[in-house]
């Protein structure tokens, strides 16, 4: 099997990273409620770029980049959609029914979607593969639940800037990674 350059993980990455490194341009990113009332529509969108510690950053970039290069690699078509679903949903969801929050921002959603979208085109396979990739669905939801719980991140700690944990955002970033998912399904989309 031809592997395929993993173009979107990694420009998703490194702009992740970028966003991290340059002063003031997370401020410029983040979901801001305030700021996208008053027209700035883009941080709907940029919010997953933007993470509050390193140790933030650090778990969603891994996360992210070890299961987006893998599906890349693999060849799976619609990383794409899942990544787009994954990244505007949870901001308007925030922006609909969440008025009470005012800051959202990381890659958590996208590397769930990853992950699952990951899980969802080898689970299909059959087999051994079949009940190892179920089971990480599992641990997936379970790691949602928990966190819910919890009210707090089970890897990622807070900086000087708290940031609350939203299952949402995972939550979407499953939708996203179903949805891809089933459009591979009725395109039959390779691999």
């Amino acid at each position: 099997m031809k592997k395929r350059f993993p173009f979107v993980t990694l420009s998703v990455t490194l702009a992740a990273l970028v966003v991290y490194a340059v002063p003031g341009l997370s401020a410029w990113l983040v979901y801001n409620r305030t700021e996208i009332l008053r027209g700035e529509w883009w941080r709907l969108f940029t919010a997953p770029l933007v993470h509050f510690s390193s140790s933030h950053l650090f778990w969603d970039a891994l996360v992210f980049a070890g299961a987006g290069t893998a599906v890349e690699w693999l060849g799976y078509r619609r990383f794409w959609l899942a990544c787009t679903v994954a990244a505007f949903l949870p901001g308007l969801y925030y922006l609909a029914f969440k008025p009470h929050l005012l800051v959202y921002g990381g890659l958590s959603g996208l590397s769930t979607g990853a992950v699952v979208y990951l899980a969802l085109h080898r689970a299909k396979r059959g087999g051994w593969e079949s009940a190892a990739w179920t089971a990480v669905l599992v641990l997936v939801a379970a790691k949602i639940a928990v966190e819910a719980g919890l009210h707090h991140a089970i890897f990622a700690r807070a900086g000087a800037q708290p940031f609350p944990v939203l299952p949402s955002a995972h939550i979407a970033g499953c939708l996203g990674a179903c949805a891809a998912f089933i459009v591979d399904l009725l395109k039959k989309s390779p691999a």
